[in-house]
């Protein structure tokens, strides 16, 4: 794979609409999808609703299940163990739901 060349998605497109079914199901609208593909062939999909609290349905190849989060009050800090390259960011929420999602 060439520097510029996405990795091939098209196996992932039954798994996506599986997971919009399920986000149709759990989660309110309007709606954002994101997938991460990486070159070693891993990949996050992650469909989500921003509100007052945020919602969202996670999957990972290394998952068992899709997991359905309610996450609010988030707040930001940088961990102490800062890398060369920076501070790494993490974020924390006051409230954090979360449930396994049977396929």
């Amino acid at each position: 794979m060439t520097e510029n060349e996405m990795p091939p998605m098209a196996s992932l497109v039954p798994l996506i609409d599986r997971l919009r079914e399920i986000a149709d199901e759990e989660i309110p609208h309007p709606q954002t999808l994101e997938t991460r593909v990486w070159e070693d062939g891993d990949y996050q999909i992650r469909i989500f609703h921003n509100g007052p609290a945020k919602e969202q349905i996670m999957y990972k190849p290394e998952m068992e299940n899709p997991v359905w989060q309610r996450l609010k009050g988030r707040s930001e800090g940088f961990t102490e163990d800062a890398s060369e390259y920076g501070e790494i960011l993490e974020l924390d929420y006051e409230e954090r739901e979360e449930r396994q999602i049977e396929w």
